[in-house]
């Protein structure tokens, strides 16, 4: 237990007056005695940890102070006081704050100081106070609030658990001022007391004695420690895992097995501490070569019971994956979003595994109820608008990327933004609505004017309606610049070469069209577009050959056929 005490105010009534001067050396012989009183400033350290506010307690009772010399400008006694000290602690739940729990304890207390002080032997000294102190246990109280057997993962054992060391013993120190006048002394010190002999919940230091005994092969003496602890305390974490570590380290792997469940499987224990024993078995499992066999069993055991938190089957996915186990690691990623609907990062993991297979089915089964649970993040109705497009659902693609523009935010990613003004255009077009189209193009622009996709998409629309041909030229030579190699986007600058009657240069984008065009992706309209820049530039034959090809690849092309029957070009 460390005791932050705050002495307040203390009167000492001198029985023996102080001489006018003093020589280096000199010896005094100045008895005093007084009161003091004052306020504690508590906490107390627990294993596992119990977050706490300060508690206040009250401090004070008799002083005793006797000088026995003045060296140079040093002035050096001893004290000793008797003291009525309350201490404790009170409990802090920020998430529960309905939750409450003080608990105080009352002592006497002697502390048996050196005394060293600086300063006229009238007016105001400097000193600071230093020594051991005891303490005697004399009864203790406490107060609680809220329904605790409603929450799980909080540890409540030290509620319970009586005082069973009623003598306290540590170290104390401290500095003040004091006032010397003739009707008395008045001081004003703080002071900070050290317990060596820590509050009974706190066994860390015994279960700390115990692992160093293993490590120097005191292997029964060991065992004997955590025993120990283990009967005052019966779900210490710390003791459990290091009796579990013991069995192991000698061999005995069925108690090893029944140690770990114990520890790992017992409700009593907060997550947080069967996340860092789990974390410590993983990393000595590892440094040893050992399998993952045993690890995962200990995580199946555990994601078995019902959970109100995610931190052990996280924990468990994240083994998996590191281990290579994607299909494995599925079903709990979804229970933890079965426990946590707002855990954005185990929904987006179960997102990528659904993408990488092109499973668009699961991809709106996993972004749909992220869309309600994280309303802010911007990609799960990314993700959802995709899938919906692959699906052709116009209308659910146009209703989630208005929901999701109406969360953008000046951080939002504009990249993402434009993204989805894109999207919106080309339902626009697939309606045949090209004046909202082209509004939805101009936004995705404003967001990032190096939106290629929009580029592309808008500067052929405006060819194909054979509008705005210097605008969609110039839009549509940015996407070439910046994807030299693209079929897609090489067939629309020419085309709008095409249309604005520059054959000549036409012909050469749409050879390096054709040219980077792989055979699973041939297309009966980029086909079709080089026969007629072909006819354009009078090689009537190698018109043909594009048109046939086009015709052979399935076209909605209303004068292809004709083309073909005529030898020559037919504008649509």
């Amino acid at each position: 237990m460390r005791l932050k005490t705050i002495i307040g105010t203390a009167l000492l009534a001198g029985t023996c007056a102080l001489p006018a001067s003093a020589q280096i050396g000199e010896q005094r012989h100045n008895f005093s005695v007084g009161i003091n009183g004052g306020i504690n400033l508590n906490s107390v350290s627990f294993s596992p940890r119990v977050r706490q506010n300060n508690l206040m307690g009250i401090n004070g009772g008799l002083t005793a102070r006797y000088i026995s010399e003045k060296y140079f400008s040093m002035i050096c006694g001893a004290q000793i006081e008797l003291n009525f000290s309350q201490h404790g602690w009170d409990e802090f739940y920020q998430d529960y704050p309905e939750l409450q729990y003080t608990r105080k304890m009352n002592y006497i207390e002697i502390p048996f100081l050196a005394h060293l002080a600086f300063g006229k032997d009238r007016g105001l000294q400097f000193f600071v106070h230093a020594g051991p102190q005891i303490g005697f246990f004399l009864s203790d109280s406490y107060t609680i609030g809220g329904d605790w057997d409603n929450y799980t993962g909080i540890t409540v054992e030290q509620h319970d658990k009586a005082v069973d060391n009623k003598f306290d013993y540590g170290i104390t120190g401290g500095a003040g001022v004091e006032l010397r006048t003739k009707i008395g002394h008045f001081l004003v010190e703080g002071r900070y007391y050290y317990a060596y002999n820590e509050y009974p919940m706190d066994y860390r230091y015994q279960v700390i004695l115990g692992d160093v005994y293993m490590q120097n092969g005191k292997k029964q003496e060991a065992y004997d420690t955590y025993k120990k602890v283990l009967a005052a305390e019966p779900d210490n974490p710390m003791a459990l895992f290091s009796l579990a570590s013991y069995y192991e380290q000698t061999g005995q792997k069925e108690l090893f097995e029944q140690q770990m469940d114990t520890l790992l499987l017992n409700r009593k224990v907060p997550s947080d501490t069967k996340v860092n024993v789990m974390r410590q078995f993983i990393v000595q499992s590892e440094q040893e070569g050992k399998d993952s066999t045993q690890v995962i069993g200990l995580f199946d055991r555990m994601i078995q019971m019902d959970m109100d938190d995610v931190q052990i089957p996280m924990l468990y996915a994240q083994y998996l994956l590191s281990k290579g186990m994607e299909a494995q690691s599925i079903p709990v990623l979804e229970q933890v979003v079965q426990i946590d609907p707002t855990n954005k990062a185990a929904r987006m993991t179960l997102l990528g595994s659904a993408i990488r297979k092109n499973d668009y089915e699961q991809v709106i089964k996993i972004c749909e109820p992220g869309i309600e649970a994280t309303p802010d993040a911007l990609e799960f109705y990314f993700y959802l608008v995709i899938a919906y497009n692959q699906a052709e659902h116009w209308d659910d693609v146009l209703e989630v990327s208005r929901k999701a523009l109406e969360h953008v935010t000046p951080e939002s990613d504009k990249q993402m933004v434009s993204d989805f003004y894109t999207i919106i255009g080309d339902v626009y077009h697939t309606k045949k609505l090209m004046k909202e189209a082209y509004a939805a193009y101009d936004s995705a622009l404003v967001y990032n004017p190096s939106n290629i996709g929009a580029l592309n998409n808008y500067a052929y629309y405006l060819s194909v309606e054979r509008r705005d041909l210097d605008k969609a030229e110039e839009m549509s030579y940015k996407t070439v610049k910046a994807a030299p190699n693209n079929a897609t986007y090489l067939d629309t600058y020419a085309w709008i070469l095409f249309e604005k009657g520059n054959y000549a240069e036409a012909r050469i984008y749409i050879d390096d069209a054709i040219k980077n065009t792989k055979p699973e992706e041939e297309s009966s309209v980029v086909f079709e577009h080089c026969g007629d820049i072909y006819f354009m530039t009078g090689d009537v034959e190698g018109a043909l050959k594009y048109w046939k090809k086009a015709l052979e690849l399935g076209t909605e092309s209303k004068t292809l056929k004709q083309k073909i029957e005529k030898k020559k070009y037919i504008a649509e």
